[in-house]
């Protein structure tokens, strides 16, 4: 173990370390209990281990090992301290000399990065353990699989706040079943019919664009037209009016007319009775003179508008002729 900010004092730490290799840890110890089937059981059943040379005494007793025997990796089980034991408890030992040395040097942490073992035989119902440590080498400083860990934590961290900065992504619609029933819909129609092959011609084609092109390039700009979107709109609105007041009008004139039938069925009326009726005729000629009036009033607004109707398709007729005719109009 090489501290790497120490240099020369760690280096001399590790020299002390390697006079503990060969050293055992404090005295023998002996299992609580001798390997047990109940125990066995609980701990199969807790790592799913369904071998029946474990558990079944006759398939046991017809395989090759002839009877019931313990999980190798449950070695450490038999032999494992009880709750609130301490491998001190017996005073001083190498191991606790060599943790202290260690963590006045700074490494204050024991980290299990990894076990192996060797089985001479399997362990059977009734056998009593006796375990003995031996602190067999020390090894130099190394980057354990601890390490990498966090090393590799760190740099998810990092990535992970690199994301976090990032504006966030929209909430796009799940367009899943729209897709779905796109996809049906386009498996159950027809096959595309064969068209012809049209490559041949590509090249003519874009001859002839390109002349077009070059035509339309030479073609001088198409003039500047006034906007006549304002006059349109007030000829619109002076349209409407005559229409109301040659609507407001015929409706007089029908009146008058009512009221003059009116006027002539009392004249008629008179002409037939005794009694002395008023002279209606000065109010008669009266009511024919506003009739005239309207009559003409009619006939001068409907001029007008035939005049308003013909410029507004003169106007028409222009804006159609427009080299550009597909741009939309103003109004």
């Amino acid at each position: 173990m090489i501290d790497p900010e120490s240099g020369a004092a760690t280096a001399s730490l590790y020299e002390q370390l390697q006079s503990f290799v060969g050293q055992g840890i404090g005295a023998d110890s002996i299992a609580a209990d001798p390997v047990n089937v109940p125990m066995v059981r609980q701990w199969c059943q807790a790592m799913g281990d369904t071998n029946p040379v474990y558990l079944d005494v006759d398939l046991a007793a017809a395989s090759v090992h002839g009877g019931l025997v313990a999980p190798p990796t449950m070695l450490q089980a038999w032999v494992m301290r009880p709750y609130g034991v301490s491998r001190d408890d017996g005073g001083p030992n190498p191991y606790s000399e060599m943790t202290a040395l260690v963590e006045a040097a700074g490494f204050t942490s024991v980290v299990a990065s990894n076990c192996e073992q060797t089985y001479d035989r399997y362990l059977r119902p009734g056998d009593l353990l006796t375990m003995r440590v031996v602190i067999d080498s020390i090894s130099d400083e190394k980057k354990t699989g601890l390490k990498q860990i966090q090393e590799s934590y760190a740099a998810l961290q990092a990535e992970a706040d690199q994301l976090r900065r990032r504006p966030t992504a929209p909430t796009w619609p799940d367009l899943r079943a729209r897709v779905t029933t796109l996809e049906a819909q386009l498996a159950a129609q027809p096959g595309a019919p064969a068209y012809p092959d049209l490559r041949p011609q590509l090249g003519e084609l874009e001859t002839k664009l390109a002349a077009t092109e070059k035509a339309l390039a030479a073609k001088p700009a198409a003039p500047n037209y006034p906007d006549l979107s304002g006059r349109v709109r007030e000829l619109e609105a002076q349209r409407s009016s005559d229409l109301s007041a040659v609507a407001s009008a015929k409706a007089e004139a029908t009146r008058a007319q009512q009221e003059i039938a009116t006027l002539q069925q009392a004249k008629e009326a008179a002409r037939n009775s005794a009694p002395a009726y008023p002279n209606l005729a000065g109010r008669v000629a009266e009511l024919e003179s506003q009739t005239g009036a309207l009559n003409a009033t009619v006939a001068s607004s409907t001029q007008e508008l035939t005049a308003v109707r013909a410029r507004l398709a003169t106007a028409n007729q222009k804006l159609e002729a427009w080299p550009d005719s597909g741009r939309p109009l103003p109004w």
